[in-house]
Parts: structure tokens; sequence; C-alpha cells
């Protein structure tokens, strides 16, 4: 029996003009728990400086960046109003909304993040800046 890995967040697009975030997910694993497309009620983890850590659609859960080291403390969760799409497999986040303001990643960078299984190595994430159109 396979055991169905969860679908992980692969890139970060930042859209200044729309002032948003979109995840882009990848399933390239056995996950079916691609949420389904749509305006959702979501919850965001978000850490110190405003650091996106991670969000919440349905069940599933996407992490985006570790907490800056020693700060689990202001760690808070707040809900958000985000939009699944439907051709792109992808989460847009609003990044700022009542009572939050998103300000990492903020685009053309580069992180480490630590894997959702002990002992296998960390993962990269990459955020870009939206193109104009």
């Amino acid at each position: 029996m396979t055991v169905s890995e969860p679908m992980s967040v692969t890139r970060v697009t930042v859209d200044l003009r729309r002032n948003v975030l979109r995840l882009h997910l990848d399933n390239s694993g056995t996950s079916t728990d691609a949420p389904p497309p749509g305006e959702h009620l979501g919850v965001l983890d978000v850490g110190a400086n405003g650091w996106l850590l991670g969000v919440q659609v349905g069940e599933a859960y996407y992490a985006v960046a570790d907490a800056i080291p020693g700060t689990d403390h202001l760690v808070r969760s707040t809900e958000a109003r985000l939009i699944v799409l439907p051709n792109d497999l992808a989460i847009v986040i609003p990044r700022r909304g009542p009572g939050y303001e998103l300000s990492f990643p903020s685009g053309n960078q580069c992180w480490l993040r630590s894997p959702a299984r002990p002992g296998a190595d960390p993962i990269q994430l990459c955020s870009v800046i939206a193109g104009s159109r």
C-alpha cells in the first residue's frame, strides 16, 4: 500500500500589482488532497516580521517557511479569504487583510524549509515577482 504524500508548495509568485501571493502546488507524488477550486476561508500561520509560515485550506496544510529561530512564541494564526485556482493548482492569498500583513516572501529570493519527513533534506523554495501584463 502506498502512503499518500501531502501536496507541497513548490514556488511562490508575488504579484505586487494585485498585492497577493500565489502558492504553486505540486502533486507529483501520490497525493489526492488538492483543494477544490474557488473561494475558501483558510488559516494563515504568520511568524515574526510578517513571515508566511503556512496556510491551511480545509484539512490540508501547506508549509511555506520555518519560523525565524527563537521566535516561535510570536507565531499567530489568522483567518483569510483565499482563492484556489483550478488551472494552475495554486492558492492565492492577499498579502494584507484584517489583522495581518505578510512581508515575506517578498519576491526574487530563495530560502530553505524543513522537510515534512524527519531525516529528509531541507526543501528549497523560491519566490519570484510576477511579470506585468
